[in-house]
């Protein structure tokens, strides 16, 4: 949304290992692409927030930490495959992160 309202068109895709990746991904330019990562202890609280807020049982394989890292060695196996940047927003703010993303942008297109 915050790229959005930079005049970005952009796109999110969440990634759950047990759900194939759409092939549409593998045909796009790989300069516009991006692969966000978080550490997964920063995620497991994300997560049991969230959980917490919405009033569901924190104990699920959503906030666990091993399914976190599962996830994560998953995404980063695929970002390796599209060979597309990784950033790592673990301690970034969202201005921050697209601040990132801006900056590659710009260097790809000089």
């Amino acid at each position: 949304m915050y790229l959005a309202n930079k005049s970005v068109k952009t796109a999110n895709l969440p990634l759950i290992p047990e759900v194939p990746i759409p092939e549409i991904i593998y045909q796009l330019p790989k300069e516009k692409m991006f692969g966000l990562i978080c550490a997964p202890e920063a995620l497991v609280k994300i997560r049991q927030n969230r959980l917490q807020a919405l009033g569901l049982n924190q104990d699920s394989n959503y906030s666990d930490i091993h399914r976190i890292e599962k996830e994560l060695a998953y995404a980063n196996e695929l970002f390796k495959k599209l060979e597309i940047p990784v950033i790592d927003v673990t301690e970034k703010s969202i201005e921050e992160s697209a601040f990132v993303i801006q900056e590659h942008l710009k260097k790809q297109s000089n």
